[in-house]
């Protein structure tokens, strides 16, 4: 068998694995029938944990930002229901739900923009359309991922967000043209304005050591400066509050109560733990007390993509080669966003950030690998 073929072959396999394990999670009646009901939520969210301690009927986020967006879109002010997180994403699950009366067209477009820009990364490092195509069509079908299209959650929005941000920091990386990392400034906004910053600490990071060890200090100063325009960015997607009559001093003070709540409450559990190993390799993610539940949507390719990545990696690490290695920003993302995720306990929800790249790197090197061999696949990278 032709070795291009082989790769797509396995690809083909795997998405037919993928669909028989998600296809009963495909809820296309949340898309086809349902109406949005804001009452519904309201009544849901006066029981839920959010106003009566300990209580019995508690809810997921997904519910709370469905009720919290169409609640700003009708005019009330984002301090009042769930503050923790910035609100764009909430808007736009609102603006989904009165405006075009079902809040689940949100999650469904959050997927097709996570797809398509995950796309168009995987065909700028590939460089092959078919394989290119039939890994998003792989990843499409993660149970992980099906089931998200169907919750009013955040996830997805923003790995749309962050495979945007890495395609545009790889043009720069190549050409240099310090207006792609104006724009990864943009990006960077937008996600800082969908979910608590503090997620978004190892994407500066990882673009930071970046730019130290292509020693690049030209390119730091333009990020830098990149970084104001997402604090624009941020302030700009808080004009719900502002227009309450909220000022500058009151803004900071609201991302001083963010930040406390989302690092006082773990502040006992800031420490190494094999949390995020023992989900990727056996399925199981802590629920306290030092139990562990079974995750219904656990697959057999986390650890398979996980060991790759670490066969590729410590290759590349001892042919040193990985200074130069073209898929450095993502390999520096996957190190440091694991070793994030392992200062306390994960959950499921916490790997679509994680999987997206750990298959790409994983079909990369695998491709790489056969192309050591072979003298004529110039589609390869």
């Amino acid at each position: 068998m032709n070795k291009k073929n082989l790769i797509v072959f396995i690809l083909i396999l795997a998405i037919l694995f993928n669909f028989t394990r998600s296809f009963h999670l495909l809820d296309l009646k949340k898309i086809t029938k349902n109406v949005f009901n804001l009452k519904y939520y309201e009544n849901k969210y006066n029981q839920s944990q959010w106003i009566i301690p300990n209580s019995k009927n508690p809810v997921g986020d997904d519910v709370v930002y469905a009720y919290a967006g169409a609640k700003y879109i009708l005019g009330t002010n984002p301090i009042l229901i769930m503050p923790e997180h910035p609100p764009l994403g909430k808007n736009l699950i609102g603006l989904s739900a009165l405006y075009l009366k079902n809040e689940y067209y949100f999650s469904i477009l959050s997927g097709v923009f996570a797809l398509f820009s995950f796309y168009l990364l995987t065909q700028m490092l590939l460089k092959n359309k078919i394989i290119s195509l039939l890994l998003t069509i792989f990843l499409g079908f993660e149970p992980l991922f099906v089931a998200n299209y169907f919750l009013t959650l955040l996830d997805l929005m923003i790995l749309g967000l962050i495979n945007l941000y890495f395609y545009f920091f790889i043009k720069y990386s190549r050409n240099k043209k310090y207006l792609y990392l104006l724009i990864d400034g943009l990006i960077f906004g937008l996600i800082i304005s969908v979910k608590f910053y503090g997620l978004s600490l190892p994407l500066i990071i990882s673009s930071l050591i970046f730019l130290i060890l292509k020693k690049d200090y030209k390119g730091m100063v333009v990020y830098a400066l990149s970084l104001s325009i997402s604090l624009l960015i941020l302030i700009v997607n808080y004009f719900q509050f502002f227009l309450k009559g909220n000022n500058l001093i009151s803004f900071l003070k609201l991302q001083k109560y963010i930040y406390l709540f989302h690092t006082l409450g773990r502040k006992n559990d800031i420490f190494l733990t094999p949390s995020l190993l023992t989900l990727i390799f056996q399925g199981r993610f802590h629920i306290g007390g030092g139990q562990f539940k079974n995750e219904n949507h656990f697959s057999i390719f986390w650890p398979i993509s996980f060991l790759i990545f670490l066969i590729f990696i410590t290759k590349t690490f001892f042919e040193k080669k990985l200074r130069n290695e073209k898929t450095l920003i993502i390999i520096l993302w996957v190190a440091i966003y694991s070793f994030f995720q392992s200062l306390t306990y994960t959950n499921a929800r916490y790997l679509i950030l994680l999987l997206s790249y750990l298959y790409l790197l994983s079909t990369y090197f695998l491709i790489k690998l056969i192309n050591d061999r072979s003298y004529h696949h110039h589609s390869y990278p």
